[in-house]
């Protein structure tokens, strides 16, 4: 099971919340997943946020360095970028868990319908999906997009 750690405020409850609840015998040990994109200044305080928490929790964590392409779209770049490292970290019968919040879902839906989405795309983020081919993720692989 993995937990993509951003260091904001919503993957952190994720985290504090799983960690509550995360039996210490579980099959599935639980390991932290950052992502630097090294586009802000304080990009790197970010991973080192992370790996704090992540030692305050007893728990694994990566942090995945990554570079977006500057042509295009930036933010679909990002999340491109984002994916493949978060995926490629993971085992291949890995679950992904990520932490959004209500503004993800109005921004999700907002983008879908300027792309002209159908229905399905005006539905937001589902809660739980088990493919995403264009990122290359396994089938068993679970996120909310």
């Amino acid at each position: 099971m993995y937990l993509a750690l951003s260091g904001g405020k919503d993957s952190v409850v994720l985290l504090d919340a799983l960690f509550q609840q995360w039996p210490a015998s579980a099959a599935y040990p639980l390991t932290l997943l950052h992502v630097n994109h090294h586009l802000q200044v304080q990009s790197n305080d970010w991973a080192k946020h992370c790996l704090e928490l992540a030692q305050r929790y007893g728990l694994p964590c990566h942090v995945l360095d990554v570079s977006v392409t500057a042509t295009g779209n930036m933010e679909a770049n990002a999340r491109e970028a984002r994916y493949t490292a978060l995926f490629g970290a993971m085992a291949d019968n890995g679950v992904l868990l990520l932490a959004q919040h209500a503004n993800d879902q109005v921004e999700t839906l907002l983008l879908n319908l300027k792309r002209g989405a159908g229905s399905s795309g005006l539905s937001g983020m589902a809660v739980w999906q088990t493919h995403l081919d264009r990122f290359g993720a396994a089938p068993e692989t679970a996120l909310p997009c």
